[in-house]
């Protein structure tokens, strides 16, 4: 409350904290977590930004949410996570994409025209399997760079919804129930490791729902993929047959859980070739 906003307000949490917080437009803080563990107070969100916020963990530190319908994280300005974990520790893990079960929501949101960099050392959950871990971008053009972390759960662990533009330079993601990366927009992956659950439907989604807002272009440069069974698809790229994406593929290794090559032919730009190792690289 006592930011300004002329200069950086730093905030070090000495103790675990029972708190929702607001950051304004205009303000520019920083939050050190410090360690401690910051949880939302009845029915609100953890934190939510308006204004520039950073946030640092010097000796670790964890930003909960434990209410229905309420995230860890809402950005609708422009924020940068340097380390911590984001949860949501009471959502059901019982629950399925039809029912949530009386408690669960996205663990980070980001969307409103709002800008979000995750760097390494960061790592978000959730056990559930009604809603997705991360959206970005639903209601108006909205960026996120992942530079890294660990990203394990929810329905799928990121959704990169119609207005979103998403950056993954790296990190590791998995533990999904639908997929792992979910693209209605644009979603341009250089590098980082994907692995699917068995009960996937796909590693990767892309698709357009909307002709003038939702592209469903994915652009992949680099990195890992895994499927878990013959039966599962590397990628799915339609909602239905009037909603139908595009991917781009000029690098990256596509295998299956036995290390065997996936073929992923259909989606090389020219000039590339898949080798027999499952990797991508240029025609011979």
């Amino acid at each position: 409350d006592a930011a300004s906003g002329s200069e950086t307000t730093v905030v070090v949490l000495l103790n675990d904290l029972t708190e929702s917080i607001t950051i304004d437009s205009g303000k520019n803080v920083t939050i050190d977590l410090n360690g401690h563990k910051l949880t939302n107070t009845d029915g609100q969100h953890t934190i939510t930004n308006n204004g520039t916020l950073t946030i640092t963990a010097t000796n670790g530190g964890t930003v909960d949410n434990v209410t229905h319908q309420r995230a860890a994280i809402v950005n609708n300005g422009t924020a940068t996570l340097n380390g911590g974990t984001y949860t949501r520790s009471k959502e059901n893990s019982d629950n399925n994409k039809e029912d949530a079960k009386g408690n669960s929501f996205y663990t980070i949101l980001s969307d409103n025209g709002a800008k979000m960099t995750i760097n390494e050392g960061v790592t978000v959950t959730n056990v559930g399997h009604f809603s997705s871990m991360i959206r970005n971008g639903g209601t108006s053009a909205s960026t996120m760079i992942i530079n890294g972390g660990t990203f394990s759960g929810g329905l799928n662990a990121i959704k990169n919804d119609g207005a979103g533009v998403l950056t993954i330079n790296g990190g590791d993601f998995s533990n999904t129930s639908q997929f792992v990366v979910m693209n209605w927009h644009k979603t341009t992956i250089n590098g980082g490791s994907f692995k699917a659950q068995s009960s996937a439907e796909a590693v990767l989604f892309t698709a357009k729902y909307a002709e003038n807002t939702a592209v469903g272009e994915l652009t992949i440069i680099n990195g890992t993929f895994e499927r878990s069974s013959d039966t599962q698809k590397m990628i799915q790229d339609y909602f239905d047959e009037n909603h139908k994406g595009t991917a781009a593929i000029s690098g990256g290794t596509f295998k299956d859980a036995a290390g065997k090559p996936v073929d992923v032919s259909a989606y090389l730009v020219a000039g590339k070739q898949q080798n027999s190792d499952g990797s991508v690289g240029n025609k011979s």
